[in-house]
């Protein structure tokens, strides 16, 4: 059986927030983890700038995991319109020597 463990969330525009919620939740669901155990996993997985971001949220947020989540799609999740602000300039420009997905990645 493949390792089912959720991975660390580093905050970096690479990671898929709402993916990486969606199995965080589905785990905690799994091993019927209590919201206090819940919030615990959810604060060791958390790395880098996401790390950082959680530190600066005021205790009363970071101590409710309903209020925590809804904080962390917030600040993670791209809004539907934000995914097409480049799309004029993805489809009619040249990549030159670029590999295409190093012509993504710098759009």
């Amino acid at each position: 059986m493949a390792d089912i463990n959720p991975l660390s969330f580093g905050g970096t525009t690479a990671e898929d927030a709402e993916n990486w919620l969606r199995h965080f939740c589905n785990y905690c669901d799994f091993k019927s983890h209590s919201s206090a155990k819940i919030l615990a996993l959810f604060k060791v997985l958390m790395t880098g700038s996401a790390a950082t971001w959680l530190d600066s949220l005021p205790d009363d947020i970071r101590n409710n995991w309903g209020v925590l989540k809804d904080c962390f799609l917030t600040r993670y999740t791209t809004p539907e319109f934000l995914n097409y602000r480049n799309a004029h300039e993805l489809f009619n420009s040249k990549q030159g020597t670029k590999s295409v997905d190093d012509f993504c990645a710098s759009m």
